[in-house]
């Protein structure tokens, strides 16, 4: 019965009665099989057009307030927090299109006082975000009219209460590059589309401090990057937030 409300609901084009439906159904889904679910949810979120499905997807995903990301063919629910706390610097040039592979100064070490020329020949420093609202950052909003053909850096600083194995699950629009504690721990290269749960990079925290550094280059168009910390396993194909870590934009 409750398949068919759901289904009513976006018939009639009503969201908040489809999401009424779909939390009730949702009660039942830690009592099935992870396999079956999956292919329940993707069942719920087709809507005959297979193009639309991401944004389906999204929808019911905010409205419900957690994530589920296709992976293998199927639907694996993802109940990570974005990490919210960073610091910005840029814009940086990428009319040439070789940003990627440029180290326009912070690559080597991260200094957060420090003055780098940027874009049009500007002085450029990192500064905090405000608390961000979205479950990414839209780089866009941050740097004026210098949003096309651009480069950009974030950063965070990861507490660890110990040594141990994380998922970093990310996503980025276009390319770029992650770094974790000066090492390389991600590259893409190329016109990419945001998903924030796109990435999941394996990667290991030290206990204490931990710099994660990100870069991402821009083309045109939408321009954003977001990161979160899960456990390295999903259990029951559900990725977990990873515990004993806290993130800030400042050290």
């Amino acid at each position: 019965q409750l398949e068919v409300d759901v289904m009513g609901s976006r018939q009639r084009g009503d969201l908040t009665a489809e999401l009424e439906a779909l939390r009730a159904m949702l009660k039942f889904a830690d009592q099935v099989p992870p396999g079956a679910v999956q292919g329940w949810l993707i069942h719920l979120c087709y809507d005959g057009r297979e193009r639309n499905l991401p944004k389906r997807i999204e929808k019911i995903q905010n409205g419900l307030g957690r994530q589920w990301d296709a992976q293998g063919g199927g639907l694996r629910e993802i109940r990570v927090e974005p990490i919210r706390a960073w610091s910005v610097l840029g814009p940086f040039p990428n009319a040439d299109g070789r940003a990627l592979e440029t180290d326009f100064g912070p690559e080597a070490k991260v200094v957060l006082d420090a003055a780098y020329l940027g874009a049009r020949k500007r002085v450029v420093r990192w500064r905090p975000l405000a608390a961000l609202k979205d479950r990414h950052v839209v780089l866009r909003r941050q740097f004026g009219e210098v949003t096309e053909f651009a480069a950009a850096y974030l950063v965070t600083f990861i507490d660890s209460d110990r040594d141990q194995d994380a998922l970093l699950v990310y996503g980025c629009d276009d390319g770029g590059k992650v770094w974790l504690n000066g090492q390389m721990i991600f590259r893409l290269d190329g016109v990419n589309g945001f998903d924030p749960n796109e990435h999941l990079i394996p990667t290991r925290l030290k206990a204490g401090r931990n710099i994660l550094l990100v870069k991402v280059v821009q083309g045109h168009g939408n321009w954003a990057a977001g990161a979160a910390l899960a456990r390295p396993s999903p259990q029951n194909g559900v990725l977990l937030p990873l515990e004993g870590v806290r993130c800030a934009a400042q050290p």
